[in-house]
């Protein structure tokens, strides 16, 4: 089988001169030109010395698990799912693949399916939040970690697998590490179709996922040709991040020393003031050649990350302006710099106080050597606004579609508005909008509106502004939101957050922020998340009445809500609408008969 496998691989390894006729494989179409470019640069990565060896383990490991250890940049999150495949093609089998972030499973399908020379959505696919692009023909699919885990525990198997591959371990997400408990206890040799599990993982995790698996086999994969990059550190903490980062890169670009650079800041805020800091400023250098272009690369850029692995036929520059995303399966070959903050800012649960803290942590010494190591490269890969306004037009722009009622109407109306627009992009810059978010929004309400109209519930029209409909809205946040309440206790917009008793402030992006003088501030309201930052803020906060939170709230509610001046005053009014609550209980159950409303 192994010798068939790689005969198949071979096979479609000859240039166009050696065979013009060279087939796919997988599709059975004649490989394109782009196909050989890309073989090339495959064969120098140092993964590609290891692929002989990692075939033939994968059909003869006894236990059917095989680990593959290597540094970061090496080629192992794209390399392993395409012998995987030509493995699964042999046996008529399917390949999954599991990625600890949902922009990396779309990334690596989006390159992967480009090395294979294959049609993204047919042979190779991908599987994450709200976005299923697979079909019956998929042989290789990548996925979010999370939903795989939500696969098996539904089907309570191994779920539509044959080779599985678990990439990033050493990440230690808390769905590859039960995904991984589960397969263990199952013991693969006991499941039906002779499954296959290949754990990739960092070097410092190897022993760990050794002793766990029970000894299988280990490819390493040797470290790739060239001298380890020689570190230079600053010799004071800059006061400015952003700024020092930006200096630092347009000295690379003065000197013009060769290669792409690769920026690490903490947070998604910092890398689009950087991109923009640097956009200005990258057009007036005095350099040869095109000026540099400036990508940023996190989550909230969608599949517009992908321009970071194209090459641009003007031959700039690239600077791509990241976070702790691109610690895993982005890797760039043409990078040769790498600037690094040597922070990192992560969002913490605190199950006490029910609170997300926002952290800002020196990164460990294993992510700082992998950064290093980015820069070697290889021989020759939130709904609404996205930013404070910048000018007094576009701040207007944004109060035009600001609600009275709060910031959950207000998203409504911006949604209504960028739907009447034509989803027009433009239309969402000159407000500062993410196009990419609403576009998002507009995905989900399809779903959801598919998912009520299966089980078969009653729908009417949304009359949004409508009285009715006003109060419909407020009654389904407050029933869904009821944990999430808060009381200004002095009248300045000081809340206290019923539930456990902080203190903090509206956003400053809140709509009752923006409005003008002498304004106040909701005396209750509803919020739908509070973090633990530099600001302490409510986020997406609309004014509710004490009354309806008393009377759609769950009887434990009240009873269990620690000690406060705002207990003791709800607890009252209950106490008031004793006498009427036979009445709201018919009422209610009234209003429940009626058909449902998708905003």
């Amino acid at each position: 089988m192994a010798s068939r496998l790689l005969g198949l691989t071979e096979e479609s390894g000859l240039s166009p001169g050696e065979s013009e006729l060279a087939v796919n494989p997988f599709d059975g179409l004649p490989f394109s030109s782009h196909y050989y470019d890309l073989l090339e640069q495959r064969r120098a990565l140092p993964i590609w010395a290891a692929r002989f060896v990692f075939l033939e383990q994968l059909e003869s490991s006894p236990s059917g698990v095989v680990i593959v250890s290597g540094e970061p940049g090496s080629g192992k999150s794209t390399q392993i799912p395409q012998w995987c495949a030509e493995f699964a093609l042999a046996r008529g089998c399917q390949v999954t693949v599991t990625q600890p972030y949902p922009l990396a499973a779309l990334s690596l399908a989006l390159q992967v399916a480009d090395e294979m020379d294959l049609t993204l959505g047919h042979e190779v696919g991908y599987s994450i939040p709200q976005e299923d692009c697979t079909g019956p023909q998929t042989l290789l699919r990548f996925c979010w970690d999370r939903l795989l885990l939500q696969e098996v525990a539904s089907t309570r198997g191994t779920g539509a697998w044959d080779v599985l591959v678990l990439d990033e371990a050493q990440e230690r997400s808390v769905a590859s590490d039960l995904l991984q408990g589960l397969l263990r206890d199952a013991r693969l040799g006991n499941l039906p179709g002779d499954p296959k599990v290949v754990v990739v993982t960092d070097p410092a995790l190897e022993p760990k996922l050794q002793a766990f698996w029970g000894n299988p086999p280990i490819v390493r994969v040797p470290r790739g040709p060239g001298r380890c990059p020689t570190p230079t550190y600053r010799d004071t903490v800059p006061p400015d991040r952003v700024e020092a980062a930006c200096q630092a890169v347009l000295e690379l670009c003065r000197k013009e020393a060769s290669g792409d650079v690769l920026v690490y800041l903490p947070s998604e805020e910092e890398i689009s003031l950087c991109c923009e800091s640097l956009s200005r400023e990258v057009g007036t250098l005095a350099i040869q050649g095109p000026p540099p272009r400036v990508l940023p690369l996190h989550p909230g850029h969608g599949q517009a990350v992908q321009a970071v692995y194209e090459d641009t036929d003007s031959g700039a520059r690239k600077i791509v302006v990241t976070h702790w995303l691109a610690d895993f399966s982005f890797s760039l070959p043409s990078i040769r710099h790498v600037i690094d903050s040597g922070l990192e800012l992560r969002s913490v649960y605190n199950p006490q106080i029910r609170a997300e803290s926002q952290v800002l942590r020196p990164i460990s010494k294993c992510q700082a050597k992998a950064r290093q190591l980015r820069a070697r490269g290889a021989p020759p890969a939130a709904p609404g606004f996205t930013r404070p306004p910048l000018c007094a037009e576009e701040a207007a722009l944004r109060r035009a579609l600001e609600h009275a009622d709060g910031d959950h109407s207000s998203l409504i109306q911006v949604y209504e508005a960028f739907l009447q627009s034509g989803a027009d992009k433009a239309w969402c810059q000159a407000r500062g909008l993410s196009w990419a978010a609403l576009c998002q929004a507009q995905k989900l309400r399809g779903e959801l509106l598919e998912l009520m109209q299966r089980i078969e519930l009653p729908l009417s029209q949304p009359a949004f502004g409508s009285e009715k409909n006003r109060r419909d809205l407020q009654k389904a946040l407050v029933s869904g939101y009821f944990l999430k309440v808060a009381q200004d206790t002095d009248g300045t917009g000081n809340y206290l957050l019923l539930t456990h008793k902080h203190v903090a402030q509206l956003s400053p992006s809140c709509c009752y922020r923006s409005r003008r003088a002498p304004a106040r501030p909701p005396p209750w309201v509803i919020y739908h998340s509070f973090s633990i930052s530099k600001d302490n803020c409510l986020s997406i906060v609309s004014e509710i009445q004490p009354q309806m939170l008393v009377e759609l709230a769950p009887p434990y509610f009240l009873s269990n809500l620690p000690p406060s001046e705002s207990r003791d005053f709800l607890n009252q009014l209950r106490e008031e609408m004793t006498d009427s609550s036979t009445e709201s209980e018919s009422s209610s159950t009234q209003e429940f008969r009626d058909a449902c409303v998708l905003q």
